[in-house]
């Protein structure tokens, strides 16, 4: 991992004036006290969250959000169940505009969708609460900015969020607020100075080869560490050329965490699929790696824990690289032989089945 990431040295700042109104408090069900009044909500992406954690504000409460479940609504079951609660604060992993809640990608594209549950929230939250969003870059930009605001709107609620890389290479500091954010961190000095990841995933929007919201753009604007995930389940990315892996980073495919993949990634039998190049360390998961196609001498390679001396139409591997849940299968070679699979390199993981 890269250096440490600078802990806060400043106030969060104001973006815009808060104008919502406070909406009423549900009659159901009967809430549970909370000692203290602040809940940080961990998604289950942040690797090594207690590293994060530690010395935490004495009183806070912190709820691990599952995976293979709808985290904006798992935020809303807490709330509706403990009151008192006046700050709300989320690490999770997120880009321009977007953010990940166990199974929700939760975007400025499809906020409104979610009303209702946002809404939720914010009623069970006491009057003047805060919600404080610890992820990478989900307030830059135009639809950063349009994002918060859509979730300040919704909840009727102060929302603060990073503009910027927030964890390592970056800082802890949250650039962009709705209104004036009463609420200080919980997290303590020494767990976010001493925390080695960051907190991004970029998340591909559609199938395209290229342009905006692609997988080729993502691994673009990917920088070392990164997770590149997708955002539907059933997606196929269909390239007309290869996908070239030139960082330290992850594709992760499975986005129910049921060990099974979610996304295909196709070579249309118009090109190779991935090249990993050289010195790069990457992982693959819960992808369908099919139709690539190899110019020459091939072989049919899966995906096992070793794969040398073929030419891999599916993936050619020239660093590190470790498969999990990936199928790769269906891949092919002109000039003889059969079908590359994967090809050389340092090739490890739970792999995923060969093809013909």
């Amino acid at each position: 991992a890269d250096a440490a990431a600078k802990a806060p040295t400043a106030e969060h700042a104001t973006a815009s004036k808060d104008t919502h109104a406070q909406s009423e408090a549900p009659a159901t069900p009967a809430p549970v006290a909370v000692p203290g009044q602040t809940v940080v909500f961990v998604d289950a992406r942040v690797k090594d969250s207690a590293d994060l954690l530690k010395g935490v504000a004495p009183g806070t409460q912190v709820v691990q959000l599952d995976a293979s479940k709808d985290g904006l609504q798992q935020i809303a079951d807490y709330l509706g169940s403990h009151q008192g609660v006046s700050s709300v604060q989320i690490i999770a992993h997120g880009n321009s505009g977007d953010l990940w809640l166990g199974s929700t990608y939760l975007s400025a594209d499809n906020v409104t969708a979610r009303s209702a549950v946002l809404a939720q929230i914010g009623q069970d939250m006491n009057a003047g609460g805060d919600i404080l969003i610890y992820a990478c870059n989900t307030a830059e930009g135009d639809k950063g900015i349009s994002f918060v605001d859509s979730l300040a709107s919704l909840t009727g609620r102060d929302i603060a969020a990073s503009s910027n890389r927030t964890g390592t290479g970056g800082d802890w500091t949250l650039e962009v607020a709705t209104g004036s954010i009463e609420s200080h961190t919980a997290l303590s000095y020494q767990g976010m100075s001493g925390y080695q990841y960051s907190l991004a995933t970029i998340t591909v929007t559609n199938g395209a080869d290229s342009g905006v919201g692609s997988l080729r753009a993502a691994l673009s604007s990917a920088v070392a560490g990164d997770t590149v995930t997708f955002s539907t389940a059933g997606m196929t990315v269909n390239l007309n050329t290869q996908l070239v892996i030139s960082k330290n980073l992850t594709i992760e495919g499975d986005l129910d965490h049921n060990g099974t993949p979610d996304v295909t990634i196709s070579g249309q039998y118009k090109t190779q699929v991935f090249t990993v190049n050289s010195g790069v360390t990457a992982t693959l998961d819960g992808l369908v790696i099919t139709k690539g196609l190899m110019a020459g001498n091939g072989g049919n390679g899966g995906s096992g824990t070793t794969a040398s001396n073929l030419l891999g139409a599916g993936i050619s591997n020239f660093g590190n690289l470790t498969l999990n849940n990936v199928s790769v299968t269906a891949n092919a070679a002109s000039g003889g032989g059969g079908g590359g699979g994967v090809a050389g390199g340092d090739v490890g993981g739970a792999g995923g089945g060969g093809g013909a």
